[in-house]
């Protein structure tokens, strides 16, 4: 990974003409908190696969210099977290982890269990918080592509993106649930060939679902895993989920391939 300091700058505010300006909280950053100079190179990168190698020029102007640009493709694994809204900390680590993971989508839910209820002032300026912390998230892990970041909305929205996806596992303490390392294991042999596979893992508030919350995502496709034996917070539940997922996807060249039993457990078909 490129070790040269980052700065995001909007696709909007993109170009590949010479030279592009920062905004003032990242100029602020570059020069006062990384004490970048003159000829000083850096990465800039929009969210949406764009890069480029720019050069500071002067302190005086917020514009850096283009040298080189170049694109990173998406990530085949495009994993959507379903995540109930949960207290302010723990959902804002939540949203700065599950970017470090490689998270393509965040949707924010409001369960019948969630603390915080949302009124539509604090909304605007929670979801715009959630962005700056993805965001913050990048920087740190050298991502090219950001998450989309949905507003807060209703389980039963949701549902029937849940049956089009190519797998869905819902984070569960009913019995029977399985280890998601198994459930999610017949995907390695696709994931391995680098075929584009859309993912959803869901999971509930501190509270845990309601009995009816939890049988309609059973409803629309979501299969029950579990964590294991330990009773784990919503937000170390996300956590794990995505690393499970992660793991899989960064080993999935050099592991075996699944066998018949988690070929066949597989949802619409993992060949």
């Amino acid at each position: 990974m490129n070790t040269l300091p980052r700065a995001f700058v909007p696709p909007e505010r993109w170009t590949l003409e010479g030279v592009v300006e920062i905004s003032v909280q990242e100029w602020h950053h570059l020069v006062h908190v990384r004490r970048m100079k003159p000829g000083d190179r850096l990465i800039l990168f929009d969210g949406t696969g764009h890069e480029a190698e720019g050069l500071l020029d002067s302190l005086e102007s917020r514009r850096i210099r283009l040298l080189r640009a170049w694109e990173r493709p998406p990530d085949p694994l495009a994993v959507t977290l379903f995540q109930a809204v949960l207290k302010q900390e723990a959902m804002e680590s939540v949203i700065r982890k599950s970017v470090e993971l490689g998270v393509s989508v965040i949707c924010p839910l409001e369960a019948e269990r969630s603390i915080p209820r949302l009124i539509e002032k604090r909304a605007v300026a929670r979801e715009e918080r959630w962005r700056t912390i993805a965001r913050e998230a990048a920087h740190q892990c050298g991502l090219a592509w950001l998450p989309t970041i949905r507003p807060v909305g209703r389980l039963d929205a949701i549902l029937g993106e849940l049956s089009a996806l190519d797998a869905a596992f819902l984070g569960s303490l009913e019995p029977g649930a399985r280890p998601l390392l198994a459930a999610a294991y017949s995907l390695t042999n696709r994931i391995g060939r680098g075929v584009p596979l859309r993912i959803g893992l869901v999971i509930g508030p501190e509270g845990d679902w309601t009995p009816e919350e939890h049988e309609a995502l059973l409803r629309a496709g979501a299969q029950p895993v579990t964590f294991g034996v330990n009773v784990l917070r919503a937000d170390t539940a996300a956590c794990f989920g995505l690393s499970v997922l992660r793991a899989l996807a960064t080993a999935a060249g050099e592991i075996p391939p699944p066998g018949p039993r988690a070929s066949e457990t597989g949802r619409r078909g993992s060949s």
